[in-house]
């Protein structure tokens, strides 16, 4: 049986910030690849540089050093026009919070990230949206502004927004962080849902034992390493 593709993999990757007393350096050559279908969760104490990764893995910010490949590309050494091009069709991204557009409604805050993404949105792209909307349980609000949401409805409206332009890869950085119990297992179950219908690999930052133990493979970064926890 063939090994599923590799959608990302980074080789040494070094990043440090600069303080008044000094380097911090908070990545310490990480070595991690995420092949095709794959779902992942990190965890790691309160400031120990996860966001910071995500930022390294995703070229938000680039690392000091080391290599970031995107199916075998190699794209930190690239300069930022390209990065981002790509990147608004390689990443969909989830935050802890949304980050809906106010004046938007469900609908447009979807297809919005296709314009971000340089294309014109179709009539083919429309109605992707209206099924993923639809997908996610939000087929009556379509037209409605965010701030009329619940915290749930609003991280299911991100969740159809990073899969509408159809990426290989969701990064999800606490997305269940601002929900109650309920709602937060809600929202993991139908993104992991969602990633296995669509053949999508998943990053999923999260303090939740729990949510990382359902996730195929788990990681712990600690003292700017990234470790692989295995045996569970």
């Amino acid at each position: 049986m063939n090994e599923p593709a590799k959608v990302l993999e980074v080789c040494k990757l070094v990043k440090s910030y600069h303080s008044l007393s000094g380097d911090v350096r908070v990545l310490r050559g990480i070595h991690f690849t995420l092949f095709g279908g794959d779902t992942v969760s990190i965890r790691g104490e309160s400031g120990c540089g996860k966001t910071t990764l995500l930022n390294s893995l995703s070229l938000l910010d680039k690392p000091d050093s080391g290599e970031v490949f995107w199916r075998d590309v190699e794209y930190a050494s690239k300069g930022n026009d390209r990065i981002a091009k790509q990147r608004a069709h390689f990443i969909g991204f989830i935050f802890q919070f949304h980050y809906l557009v106010p004046e938007l409604t469900v609908l447009e805050n979807v297809l919005l990230a296709v314009r971000i993404g340089g294309e014109r949105v179709t009539t083919a792209k429309k109605r992707l949206a209206r099924d993923l909307l639809t997908r996610v349980g939000l087929q009556k609000r379509m037209d409605a502004l965010p701030f009329s949401l619940s915290g749930g409805e609003a991280q299911r409206v991100a969740i159809a927004r990073a899969l509408i332009n159809q990426p290989p890869l969701i990064i999800a950085d606490e997305p269940t962080g601002n929900l109650d119990e309920d709602t937060a297992e809600s929202i993991f179950s139908l993104l992991m849902s969602l990633c296995e219908e669509h053949g999508t690999s998943l990053i999923l930052v999260t303090h939740n034992p729990n949510f990382a133990q359902r996730t195929r493979r788990q990681f712990s970064l600690h003292h700017g390493k990234l470790e692989e926890i295995t045996g569970t």
